[in-house]
């Protein structure tokens, strides 16, 4: 085929590099929503477990049992929740 130029534009793509290109795409999706995926899961069973320090620590002040250490579980529960969170978002927004 003549290009605009008179030469043979060879530039041009064929429709098997369309469909290889259309099958490399939805290999990449398939690719990056799994990742996304378990990066959710994992975030979320983070979520709950510093969910649950902090209602350990919590409560073990509420019942008068604290000692200086639950200070330090309840900061570690806000921590690993934060940690969790952020990652949640960054799952999500992506």
């Amino acid at each position: 085929m003549l290009g605009a130029s008179g030469l043979e534009d060879s530039s041009l793509p064929t429709t098997e590099d369309i469909d290889l290109t259309v099958k490399q795409l939805s290999r990449n999706y398939d690719l990056v929503r799994s990742q996304i995926t378990s990066a959710f899961y994992i975030s979320t069973v983070f979520m709950s477990l510093g969910l649950l320090v902090i209602i350990l620590g919590s409560g073990r002040v509420a019942l008068g049992l604290a000692e200086e250490a639950d200070s330090l579980t309840i900061i570690g529960g806000v921590l690993s929740e934060f940690i969790s969170g952020s990652a949640l978002f960054l799952a999500v927004a992506q």
